[in-house]
């Protein structure tokens, strides 16, 4: 299956995933070069560009929203302002500057980095997520390494794999299910820490904080 790269300016674009779509744009010029790979250009037009289910796709955008409809492959975008959304993808990698990121579903690795943005993801694999002063949001993730400034993060996490966390000063929650009992390493120089769940061996959960709130607890 030919990969896809889309690159624009400063138009929205949307990538929709369709069966017998085969690749088709409206907005925009379609290129195949020799490899087989499909690239598409756009000025500040928005951007509509379908393709087959399962479809790796690159996208780089100056600004404008980035949406993802559908089944895909693995995902990379980078943009400056833009926001980011992606329905369901087997790799993730989103970068934006001031926009956010969201992503529903995530089979395998997920990495997002934004700077004054949020990040929000549904279920994935592993999470390496990093920002400054938006939240951070996992709501269910096998592993996960998260770096904050000072936005609050709030990870659910299944207890199977290695869960680091590192913040200044934004607050820290992080839930586990109800019978599970990893093992959690919790360092905080001015802040207040809680773990509400018994030392096991059920995945390890690390957190380092200056100052921000750190709350453990199993449900």
């Amino acid at each position: 299956m030919a990969g896809l790269r889309v690159v624009s300016k400063s138009g929205n674009v949307d990538v929709i995933a369709e069966a017998g779509a085969g690749i088709s744009v409206s907005g925009g010029v379609l290129v195949t070069e020799p490899d087989g790979t499909v690239v598409v250009n756009a000025g500040s037009k928005s951007l509509e560009v379908r393709c087959e289910p399962g479809t790796d796709v690159v996208v780089g955008t100056m600004s404008g929203s980035i949406r993802f409809h559908g089944e895909f492959g693995a995902v990379r975008v980078a943009t400056k302002s833009g926001k980011i959304e992606i329905e369901e993808a087997t790799e993730v990698d989103a970068r934006t500057a001031s926009g956010s990121v969201r992503v529903d579903d995530c089979a395998g690795a997920c990495r997002a980095v934004v700077t004054s943005g949020s990040i929000r993801v549904g279920r994935t694999g592993s999470a390496w997520l990093a920002g400054v002063s938006g939240s951070l949001r996992v709501d269910e993730a096998d592993s996960a390494e998260i770096k904050t400034v000072s936005g609050k993060v709030v990870l659910g996490s299944t207890a199977t794999g290695r869960v680091a966390i590192r913040s200044v000063s934004g607050t820290v929650e992080v839930s586990v299910p109800e019978g599970r009992a990893p093992q959690v390493h919790l360092k905080s120089i001015a802040g207040r820490m809680r773990n509400e769940c018994p030392q096991g061996t059920d995945g390890e959960i690390s957190v380092k904080t200056v100052s921000g709130t750190i709350r453990i607890e199993c449900k």
